[in-house]
């Protein structure tokens, strides 16, 4: 799974879960990884995800 803010491939932990988080853009849930968390706003990454 990518990154739908910069493209980075997400690290999965056990049980196929994530290293990251979800986000609600435009009625769509896109994954975002750790480092985009860490370096953006909320706000930031609404605007950078590509559909």
């Amino acid at each position: 799974m990518k990154c739908s803010s910069c493209s980075q491939t997400i690290q999965k932990m056990f049980l196929d879960k994530i290293r990251g988080t979800y986000i609600k853009t435009d009625g769509k849930i896109v994954p975002i990884c750790s480092d985009c968390q860490q370096t953006y706003t909320v706000s930031v990454i609404k605007s950078r995800v590509r559909p």
